[in-house]
């Protein structure tokens, strides 16, 4: 999916994300990081979903699936119960990273990206309770 596409509720969508550093260099998801964290949001900072890399308290991550660990590269599997409730209006997305060279001694995440529009949210013309 492209990002700054439209998402109609009750579609199940994937989108794909490639982590790189601030010179363009991948992030090997395997050696670079030891966290990561995918939040989908409204312009209001309310949340619609929430992914991580591994188990985190209130995250899914079943649905956030690396597909080139070495090239950064992973999938967030938007799912049809997410969207079918979604507001009717503009999503953004935040990535946080737990870099593993880092040595917090709280183990704090590092935003790599926030207020990026990833999509609009509209209505489906056959409405967005459909389930097959």
């Amino acid at each position: 999916m492209p990002l700054n596409d439209i998402i109609y509720r009750g579609d199940d969508q994937e989108i794909e994300f490639k982590l790189a550093d601030e010179n363009g260099d991948d992030i090997n998801i395997t050696t670079d990081i030891t966290g990561l964290l995918v939040i989908f949001y409204y312009r209001d900072n309310s949340v619609l979903a929430k992914y991580s890399m591994g188990i985190v308290t209130g995250y899914d991550s079943d649905n956030l699936v690396i597909t080139n660990a070495t090239a950064g590269e992973f999938i967030i599997k938007l799912q049809a119960e997410v969207t079918r409730t979604a507001k009717l209006e503009n999503i953004f997305i935040e990535v946080k990273v737990r870099y593993s060279n880092a040595n917090y001694s709280n183990s704090n995440f590092d935003s790599i990206i926030r207020d990026f529009m990833l999509g609009q949210i509209k209505d489906s013309i056959s409405g967005s309770n459909n389930t097959f």
